[in-house]
């Protein structure tokens, strides 16, 4: 219920954020302990989520499931899109 209400009952004792779930503070905890539990079966590069290792191992995997609505790149990541974006901002600013 909580994440509906808003109510933020579980609190980081070393740094005083509030969360609404267990174990959304449980993961929070690697930003203190440095521990990234997830490990790149490929590489051996480590992360704290296992969010972050999925997104990872599209390195690996070369899928590009990300791809612009301009042009129809296709990118690994959505971060790389939102980057990408910049080459057409320069591009309407010169025409």
């Amino acid at each position: 219920m909580s994440v509906h209400t808003g109510e933020k009952h579980f609190e980081c004792k070393l740094c005083g954020q509030r969360f609404s779930r267990n174990a959304i503070l449980n993961s929070h905890m690697s930003v203190h302990t440095g521990q990234k539990p997830f490990e790149c079966e490929d590489c051996g590069q480590r992360f704290r989520q296992k969010t972050s290792l999925n997104s990872h191992m599209s390195v690996h995997t070369g899928q590009k499931p990300f791809e612009c609505k301009l042009c129809g790149q296709g990118f690994s990541q959505k971060t790389s899109v939102n980057g990408h974006m910049s080459v057409h901002r320069k591009q309407s600013s010169l025409q």
